[in-house]
């Protein structure tokens, strides 16, 4: 499986949404050359909005049957679900059931949940062979750390997983400080946790994210990474409204910004 990365637009909720950013990315793609780099459309999910219970942030929860409208075959889309979890114990059956409602053209998904078992994603993965399976590391990363403390726990958590998984389970992890909870990443942890992984897993094996309070005028502490490493970025709570809709305006301008700071990747 190739593993290229993508500038994320999380919580699309509507499919006219999905082909505004489709479009605008399909442009910018062509003005910067960004070859295989593409435009992530994210969509959430959780083992309760599946069911129909109240959730928080129910304006970025999207009905199941809704997502074939919104995840159709573009080549510079990377659809992928984002699914949340309080009950660890059903979670192959969980993300075969979203997976079955996606379509036809899911790429991924995104576990915001904590790291599953060894057994959980071999089944993921025997049922899923193609699938993208991104790892949020928000929920591995010890909040407040700094200085060695957070070498330490970054290096731990990179040499544990290349110990304990089998290459190609896990294709991708996100460094993500914020969860979907507006709290800003900053360039130390960032850069922290991608030298931690770099450390242990190579291009081929590992496509690293970033994630953290990020949006238009808001990329400054992962500029580096992406400049120089081309590492994949998500963005959620600075592209919506004060009614916590998605706010096309600011997602064109995030999409110009992390686009013009991908095509400086040589």
């Amino acid at each position: 499986m190739k593993l290229f990365n993508y500038d994320g637009v999380s919580c699309v909720m509507t499919a006219q949404e999905a082909r505004a950013i489709r479009r605008r990315y399909d442009a910018l793609h062509a003005e910067y050359g960004l070859g295989d780099r593409r435009v992530m459309i994210g969509v959430y999910t959780s083992s309760k909005s599946m069911l129909g219970i109240p959730v928080y942030h129910p304006r970025r929860f999207v009905r199941l049957g809704e997502m074939p409208e919104i995840f159709v075959d573009s080549p510079i889309a990377f659809n992928v679900i984002h699914h949340a979890t309080d009950d660890m114990s059903t979670l192959v059956w969980q993300v075969t059931q979203v997976l079955a409602s996606g379509g036809p053209h899911v790429h991924g998904v995104q576990l915001n949940t904590e790291l599953p078992s060894l057994e959980q994603l071999q089944a993921i993965r025997k049922a899923f062979p193609e699938l993208r399976i991104i790892q949020n590391l928000a929920p591995l990363m010890k909040k407040g750390v700094a200085g060695l403390e957070l070498v330490a726990v970054a290096n731990a958590t990179a040499k544990a997983m290349n110990e304990e998984m089998p290459i190609g389970l896990i294709t991708d992890v996100l460094i993500d400080a914020s969860n979907g909870r507006g709290v800003p990443i900053n360039a130390e942890t960032a850069n922290v946790w991608h030298r931690a992984f770099r450390s242990h897993f190579n291009y081929r094996e590992l496509a690293i994210g970033v994630a953290g309070s990020l949006g238009p005028d808001k990329l400054d502490p992962v500029a580096e990474l992406i400049q120089t490493e081309g590492v994949s970025v998500d963005a959620e709570t600075n592209l919506r409204n004060g009614e916590d809709d998605l706010d096309l305006n600011l997602v064109m301008r995030y999409l110009e910004e992390v686009t013009a700071q991908a095509s400086m990747k040589q």
